[in-house]
């Protein structure tokens, strides 16, 4: 219960929502506090991360981890519930977020995080890892990736429902966080 208004069911266009602390229940994230009061991080998707220089990151996502086979979302028709996540799947949401963009590559959308994800110069996505690349060093970066506001969301469904993400309904979020809408 709240008095603040829930604006989005897509984490990537929500403004200081409460609507951000329900999807960091059903979504994860690329890393996480393990302790909010010290700083300290985690993998949540990434199950280690290296900082190869100032400017690089390299990201090694975790094997094994799978979208949510239940729940509302599972039986909307762009989702794919039970699919394993892919290292793709995660530089989608990066790149989407940086970008700024709808699917159809024309459409600016609201998305608050563009400039944090603006950040990134350059990635290279591999099997199991992303390499990401700075335009300059920046100290805040990583611990930018467990942010409330950063979670990773199925590209497919996310898609689906990115013009209409402010009609609130948990059949619009599929995640592979701890809880399923």
């Amino acid at each position: 219960v709240s008095a603040n208004v829930y604006d989005s069911a897509d984490g990537h266009q929500a403004v200081a929502s409460p609507a951000v602390g329900v999807l960091n229940r059903a979504q994860s994230k690329i890393l996480r506090f393990s302790n909010p009061n010290t700083g300290e991080l985690v993998g949540d998707l990434a199950e280690s991360w290296e900082l190869a220089s100032p400017t690089e990151i390299i990201l090694n996502i975790r094997d094994g981890v799978k979208w949510h086979d239940a729940g509302p979302a599972a039986s909307h028709p762009a989702a794919k519930p039970g699919a394993d996540l892919t290292t793709e799947d995660v530089a989608w949401n990066i790149q989407r977020q940086k970008d700024g963009l709808y699917a159809d590559g024309e459409t600016e959308g609201s998305f608050g995080r563009k400039a944090f994800w603006g950040k990134i110069a350059n990635m290279e996505v591999s099997d199991r890892s992303i390499k990401l690349t700075l335009s300059a060093p920046d100290a805040t970066f990583i611990q930018g990736l467990a942010n409330e506001f950063n979670t990773i969301s199925q590209p497919g469904l996310t898609e689906a429902i990115e013009t209409e993400f402010s009609d609130i309904s948990a059949d619009k979020v599929l995640g592979t966080g701890p809880y399923i809408l």
